[in-house]
């Protein structure tokens, strides 16, 4: 409960903590230029190290309506609402420069995504649709200059995620909003790396759109059938300890 407390907090005041973080990056920048790097200075000549990850994410669903929507008299509109989530995870890093690393991060996530329907009568009905996903993400890090005990950097790369509790094979629930169990991701954000004496600790923010359509197509499913595509986002906030 303290966690989704956290995490409703974070999403409420997300302008303002991005705005934070930032701060943070440059003052960082700014207060480190007159200190030479003391904590652990060859740790970036490693070729391979290891690290955990955990975070907190929101996940919605941008979407498509499809020409059933049209025909369809009962439902009035459809609005997408963000749901909390967590991730952990296990870091592997290779580093080939100074500047750069290749990273795979093999992580369980949980995500949370509602559909609200605006119905007749000022009605409305909410589909959730919950996902545990095995995430299998290959990022390229791309680094600034050390400075001091503190580096900047900004990561990108791609996502394979499989949805292990996928409701693509649930049976008659004319309520359900049916999604597949593959997905792809495109991925972007930026983080800040701190060196302590025994470990290196980062923040970082990222992005991530899907690149796939995971909507299963059945149109005896009333709340689905109005919908032609359906495509996730999420919002994830990390620490990682390396």
């Amino acid at each position: 409960m303290y966690l989704f407390n956290v995490w409703n907090m974070l999403h409420l005041y997300w302008k303002k903590i991005t705005l934070l973080f930032l701060f943070v990056i440059f003052s960082g920048v700014l207060f480190a230029q007159n200190y030479p790097a003391k904590n652990m200075p060859n740790y970036d000549k490693k070729l391979i190290h290891f690290g955990i990850t955990m975070g907190l994410n929101r996940s919605a669903f941008k979407f498509e309506k499809s020409e059933e929507f049209i025909l369809e008299d009962s439902i009035m509109g459809i609005e997408p609402i963000g749901g909390p989530g967590f991730n952990l995870g296990i870091i592997s890093n290779l580093s080939f420069g100074e500047h750069g690393d290749f990273r795979f991060i093999p992580s369980l996530s949980f995500a949370e995504r509602i559909l609200e329907y605006q119905l007749v009568n000022d009605q409305r009905k909410r589909m959730k649709v919950e996902s545990t996903y095995l995430d299998f993400p290959f990022h390229l890090k791309l680094k600034s200059d050390r400075i001091g005990d503190f580096r900047f950097y900004v990561i990108g790369g791609y996502k394979f995620a499989i949805d292990m509790v996928s409701n693509k094979g649930a049976k008659g629930a004319e309520k359900k909003i049916r999604i597949g169990t593959f997905d792809n991701f495109l991925e972007y954000g930026i983080g800040t790396d701190f060196y302590f004496e025994m470990f290196k600790f980062s923040l970082e923010m990222k992005f991530a759109n899907s690149l796939k359509n995971n909507l299963v197509q059945d149109p005896d499913l009333k709340y689905a059938s109005v919908l032609d595509k359906l495509l996730a986002k999420t919002f994830l906030f990390s620490l990682h300890f390396e």
